[in-house]
């Protein structure tokens, strides 16, 4: 107990030292302080525990945190949205009373927004309640967001409801009735911390890529999409495959955008011959947009190529849903959609993604980035 109370004394006279001496150093240069790491979302009644260790186990960590108490009284939630933009990581508490507040919904809105456009890194923590309640507003905590939307308007509420929706699809934690507080957020620190040492500060990643054969004579709609110069792949492979290998066993949806004929396709081939090693179902679909088309692709269009070694494609008609969803969440999937031109083809072929196996890689390729946004964790952007 004595070296318990120690080591805390310790902490606190190093990081009130700290302080005095950026407070002085910022006073003495004229800088502003620096900007935010990590800013919390989250609804008040966990403010004076949950929130209140999270928020000193990340500043023990040296992790700068804002919550709204230290905003000053009066200020509005514009103000508070630009503590978001200049945030590197959002992490999105969902309690059981958090969608009675307008307040949350609406820095949520705000969070979604920057995570489209790569500016920031949402994690949600589901605090005792259903993760699937979340995604699918059901149970108390959805009776609670429809109650709150019979009081707003159209637009509001359906944009509360994609962010709902798209952050809560996002890798996450969950604590229950059981957990151990303590223990999870010693790991919430973790993976906050990992998000923080990621090479780039965004997670729009651009890759330049130099192709002078590239001209004007091809146009977007034919132009080969195979055309990455030799001389350059390996550089690109290694950084594409830096940024995988910082996911480790969680699951990956990437979206790679470029110009038609950049070389998207052919990066893709190599690192899938590189990978598909490790994983016991794997497929690539080349060339999405034809095969939407040609009429060809459906829902279990996917389903049959990641398990074609096992069964015939008349085996996989004939599965109940369910029954397909058992037998491909036994296995870790690599996935490859190349060329996907429209958010709908990602519907169709890969569902609500409740049959991904945690530790799966998806990645699309694609000319259009509106296409996946939202839709992926990751994006990585080919210059020309």
């Amino acid at each position: 107990m004595i070296a318990l109370f120690s080591h805390r004394l310790l902490l606190l006279c190093k990081n009130s030292l700290d302080q005095s001496t950026m407070a002085a150093s910022s006073s003495s240069s004229g800088q502003s302080p620096p900007h935010n790491q990590v800013f919390i979302n989250f609804r008040g009644e966990l403010r004076t525990n949950f929130v209140s260790h999270l928020v000193e186990a990340l500043e023990t960590d040296g992790i700068n945190v804002f919550i709204d108490e230290k905003a000053p009284r009066g200020e509005d939630i514009a103000t508070l949205f630009g503590r978001i933009e200049e945030s590197k990581i959002a992490l999105a508490i969902f309690s059981i009373e958090y969608a009675k507040s307008k307040w949350c919904l609406d820095e949520l809105e705000k969070i979604k927004e920057f995570v489209d456009s790569g500016k920031l890194v949402v994690i949600p923590i589901f605090y005792k309640v259903d993760t699937n309640d979340v995604k699918d507003l059901n149970g108390v905590f959805g009776n609670k967001f429809w109650e709150l939307a019979r009081t707003c308007k159209g637009e509001k509420f359906d944009k509360w409801r994609d962010a709902l929706g798209v952050v809560s699809r996002k890798f996450g934690f969950t604590l229950t009735e059981t957990s151990k507080e303590s223990e999870s957020i010693i790991q919430i620190v973790k993976a906050v911390t990992k998000e923080l040492t990621l090479n780039s500060t965004t997670r729009e990643r651009v890759i330049p890529i130099d192709n002078p054969g590239a001209g004007d004579e091809e146009t977007a709609e034919s132009a080969s999409d195979s055309a990455l110069p030799s001389f350059g792949i390996e550089t690109r492979l290694n950084q594409l495959e830096e940024m995988l290998n910082s996911y480790a066993d969680r699951t990956l949806k990437l979206g790679l955008v470029g110009m038609p004929g950049i070389g998207k396709t052919t990066l893709t081939k190599i690192l899938y011959e590189k990978r598909e090693g490790k994983f016991v179902r794997h497929a690539f679909l080349v060339d999405v947009r034809e095969l939407s088309k040609s009429g060809r692709m459906n829902g279990r269009y996917l389903a049959k190529e990641l398990l074609r070694k096992e069964y015939v494609d008349e085996v996989v008609d004939s599965m109940q849903a369910e029954s397909l969803k058992i037998h491909l969440l036994r296995n870790k999937s690599l996935v490859i959609l190349d060329d996907v031109t429209n958010k709908k083809q990602i519907e169709v072929l890969l569902g609500n993604g409740d049959w991904i196996k945690e530790g799966s890689l998806i990645i699309i390729t694609t000319s259009d980035r509106s296409v996946i946004e939202g839709e992926v964790d990751e994006i990585m952007r080919f210059l020309d």
